[in-house]
């Protein structure tokens, strides 16, 4: 039946099932007609990116999937919207495209580099950041951290929990680093421990001195129940550790000073991760500036002239001479 159909309502109280299917109507088309109607289809309409620019300035539309982004292929390497007109420069478009940027006062270059702004040859595969409100925001595994700062000279990272207001704290889950990327600076790192789920037949001291809450109202964090902030020391841990059904250890740092009741500051001040991927500073030293190489998994140095393996190659203009001794 169309949908015009006068006894479509009656139809419907006296049949369990209904299928729509779209289709397109001409004023002459009768119900007999209904098979000639599906055969004639119906028109859709989709939201790709449009491809009219890229088209004419030569290249051709497709989608990179490592940043979710549409990109334009064109005869000297991907762009973001199309190709760039050529001119007389002979400077490698590689080493022209990753140049550092800057995100909220940070310099970002590799191994990092920030989605939407950058070609991902321009860092290590994993080391993707994005820029939200000025903050470079690092990814890792099921947890987003906010960059607090990038130490370059010795290859590590600040980071902290991202979204941490002054009241709540945001879902947090087990930290699991991939250590060909990353490892922790420090070989002893603390945890804090977040027990949720818990038994409210704990003590009145544990419940009340440890309870995370959220808000003036002291409402229980994003539905967890009673939920506990607790340090590794506290030799009250174990026995909390049998009243609670979930567990998340979130790394911190601590000083001598620090309580329980500091908990957020402690999150908010972060830690420290030294990454593993290729050094950079011979590519640097040499004027060239660092990479990666996805067909062959290499770093890859992008020079003016091209790419090299480790560092540009410096040009020489030095003349052999050849000594002859006469008699």
């Amino acid at each position: 039946m169309f949908g015009n159909n006068t006894n479509l309502s009656y139809a419907l109280g006296k049949c369990k099932t209904q299928v729509l299917a779209p289709v397109e109507l001409n004023a002459y088309d009768g119900i007999a007609d209904y098979m000639k109607v599906l055969r004639r289809g119906f028109v859709l309409q989709w939201k790709a990116s449009n491809c009219n620019e890229c088209k004419a300035s030569g290249g051709r539309c497709g989608f990179d999937a490592s940043s979710y982004q549409f990109r334009c292929f064109c005869k000297d390497r991907p762009h973001r919207v199309r190709c760039k007109t050529q001119t007389t420069s002979c400077v490698d478009s590689q080493y022209e495209a990753c140049v550092p940027k800057k995100c909220g006062g940070q310099n970002i270059s590799y191994p990092f580099w920030i989605q939407g702004e950058q070609e991902s040859y321009c860092g290590y595969p994993g080391f993707e950041l994005t820029c939200q409100n000025n903050h470079s925001i690092l990814q890792v595994p099921e947890n987003n951290y906010t960059v607090q700062e990038i130490f370059y000279g010795n290859q590590s990272i600040r980071i902290s929990v991202s979204n941490l207001s002054s009241e709540c704290l945001p879902p947090i889950r087990n930290l699991s680093l991939e250590v060909d990327k990353f490892i922790f600076a420090s070989s002893d790192i603390p945890y804090l421990h977040i027990l949720s789920n818990c038994s409210l037949s704990l003590p009145g001291g544990l419940s009340d001195y440890n309870r995370i809450s959220c808000g003036a109202k002291n409402e229980d964090v994003w539905g967890w129940g009673l939920a506990l902030a607790m340090f590794g020391n506290n030799t009250n841990l174990s026995y909390a550790l049998g009243k609670c059904k979930t567990q998340v250890l979130a790394p911190v740092e601590l000083n001598a000073y620090d309580g329980i009741a500091d908990y957020m500051k402690v999150l908010r001040r972060g830690f420290v991760l030294q990454w593993k991927a290729s050094n950079c500073n011979e590519c640097e030293t040499s004027g060239g500036r660092c990479g990666f190489d996805a067909s062959s998994y290499q770093f890859c140095c992008f020079c003016k002239d091209r790419p090299h393996r480790v560092s540009c190659k410096t040009s020489k203009s030095s003349v052999s001479l050849l000594s002859l001794i006469l008699p």
